[in-house]
């Protein structure tokens, strides 16, 4: 199976590499898709992704798509840009923000986060940006977890449920 991943706000196409290598060792084809998230606007990217999907569609080859945090989100708005014949099999979102992450809501007006996160990381601080997100039609797994640091290590204390997107899904 072909495999579209793509990966998440602030990282490159190399955070993925062994993700990738692990897919081709299991016999997949695997392309990752880029982007700079601090230097395009997220709509280009989702329109670059878009082209790349429909070349999949076009290939005989099924496919999948894999997107890890905001990758996940350009896949969703990629894949809902309209139809393709065939879809693909599945999407998984690593770690993809499907409401807007309580992080984002305290570093927004700080200017390191403005450069680094482009007009993507401002589009996650906005509630009707997710409201709008078009429903996924394809079969889907969205993997998150809470197990990271607690305490003082951690933004959000001891209180790990507010690490967790899924239970507001």
């Amino acid at each position: 199976m072909h495999l579209l991943v793509a990966h998440g706000m602030a990282r490159t196409s190399l955070s993925l590499a062994s993700l990738a290598r692990h897919l081709r060792r299991n016999g997949h084809r695997v392309t990752v898709t880029g982007y700079v998230a601090a230097l395009e606007r997220f709509d280009a990217v989702c329109g670059r992704v878009r082209g790349q999907l429909e070349r999949l569609a076009a290939d005989a080859e099924p496919y999948a798509l894999i997107g890890h945090s905001l990758g996940g989100l350009i896949l969703r708005v990629a894949l809902a840009a309209g139809p393709l014949s065939p879809e693909p099999r599945c999407l998984i979102m690593l770690g993809t923000p499907n409401q807007p992450p309580r992080l984002v809501q305290r570093f927004r007006h700080l200017w390191p986060y403005r450069i680094v996160t482009g007009q993507a990381g401002q589009l996650l601080s906005d509630p009707t940006f997710f409201a709008k997100l078009p429903p996924i039609r394809i079969p889907y797994t969205i993997i998150t977890g809470t197990s990271g640091p607690r305490g003082r290590w951690s933004l959000f204390g001891e209180d790990a449920s507010k690490c967790s997107w899924l239970d507001h899904l």
